[in-house]
């Protein structure tokens, strides 16, 4: 699924959704891609909601996103939700964010759940 909409501020926004089940759990990735500003505030409701985070927690958390290197991972401290910056080419801003169960909770370990990011990061290229 893919979506394009435009910022108040007039940046263009594109957001791209693929999803499986793994073991009984959702495991989905998304890409968001911003003209404009980071890329990882775009799916702040979808970090809050997969990662069962406060205010405070999501703020804390899409920060060091936002402030990460390209490739480098953030993982959350429920370790469901992984988000990487990707290379942009200087053009705009790039983040993948994968997500596996809800509310904080997952069935896989977190250093699977990270692997599984830093393997579709590597992809997307």
């Amino acid at each position: 699924m893919k979506h394009t909409v435009r910022s108040a501020a007039g940046a263009a926004l594109l957001l791209v959704l693929a999803g499986c089940g793994s073991g009984g759990e959702d495991l989905k990735v998304r890409t968001g891609a911003a003209s404009g500003g980071s890329a990882v505030y775009l799916q702040a409701p979808v970090i809050q909601a997969a990662g069962g985070m406060d205010s405070s927690t999501l703020k804390a958390y899409t920060v060091k996103g936002a402030e990460a290197k390209p490739g480098e991972a953030v993982q959350s401290e429920g370790g469901n939700v992984v988000t990487v910056r990707l290379d942009s080419g200087g053009k705009g801003d790039v983040a993948l964010v994968l997500t596996v169960g809800d509310s904080g909770k997952t069935s896989l370990e977190r250093g699977q759940v990270l692997a599984l990011a830093r393997a579709f990061a590597s992809q997307a290229k």
